[in-house]
């Protein structure tokens, strides 16, 4: 598989160094999360849903770039979104753009902390007052709130509530990471329960069938990465998984 011109264009390994102090407040967010979704209906009714986002840095680093997606792929899609968040230091703040053609729903935010939490308000494209909220924050976890009102003194109303794991994975030494640079990427939901024990069998050819092609930091080797939510198995096979399958074993073998 090879990265188009405009990708290669668009995405930044990290920040610049004049800006990298700056980029702390969403930084954290960097790779990908699934998460468990409850949409809050006018009537007081929720509807529950799964979900994946990811988050890259883009645009020489100067920028993160997300995207949002529910639920997981191979479903048919209901939110197909994406976040441009640029710091302002005129501000002290984040610019945050939110464009989802698939709903025709766009917000502009400004983003700054707010003690622990993170915390966004602005406008929809319905000309609501929205305030988006990280909250319960953690290493592998966030609570995602958005909320809306049609004035300032009007409460705030839930609409929607995400809640976002980490998607982690197994390096050689049985240390879990979501940034380890070997060109092949074990999920931890290939190992036993224990995450750390020996490979479960039934795992082998779903560990080949199910390798997903990405570009590894070298950019010659593609790399495996293991994925398998509930309900929702994804089949790709990479046009050189033999050529490298060799080394997949002894990553696995490693991690044993």
């Amino acid at each position: 598989m090879t990265i188009s011109p405009f990708l290669a264009a668009l995405g930044s390994k990290a920040p610049p160094a004049d800006r990298a102090k700056d980029m702390h407040l969403y930084g954290w967010l960097i790779g990908s999360w699934e998460m468990d979704t409850i949409r809050h209906l006018d009537d007081g009714t929720t509807e529950e849903s799964t979900g994946e986002i990811h988050f890259g840095w883009v645009l020489e680093g100067r920028a993160i770039q997300d995207i949002w997606i529910r639920p997981r792929r191979l479903a048919p899609s209901t939110m197909y979104g994406t976040t441009l968040r640029i710091f302002d230091p005129d501000i002290g703040g984040w610019h945050i753009i939110w464009n989802d053609p698939l709903n025709q729903d766009y917000s502009r935010q400004i983003g700054r902390a707010e003690g622990k939490d993170i915390v966004q308000i602005g406008e929809d494209s319905r000309g609501l007052k929205a305030r988006w909220r990280f909250t319960e924050i953690a290493a592998d976890s966030f609570h995602w709130i958005g909320e809306k009102r049609s004035s300032g003194n009007d409460p705030w109303q839930i609409t929607y509530e995400h809640f976002a794991r980490a998607e982690r994975i197994l390096d050689t030494l049985g240390r879990s990471s979501r940034n380890w640079p070997f060109p092949f990427h074990l999920s931890e939901t290939a190992f036993g329960s224990s995450g750390r024990g020996r490979m479960r069998t039934d795992r082998w050819e779903q560990i080949i069938q199910q390798a997903a092609a990405q570009r590894a930091p070298d950019d010659r080797h593609p790399r495996a990465c293991l994925s398998d939510p509930p309900g929702k198995r994804q089949v790709w096979r990479l046009p050189r998984l033999q050529s490298h399958y060799t080394r997949l074993r002894r990553a696995i073998k490693m991690s044993q």
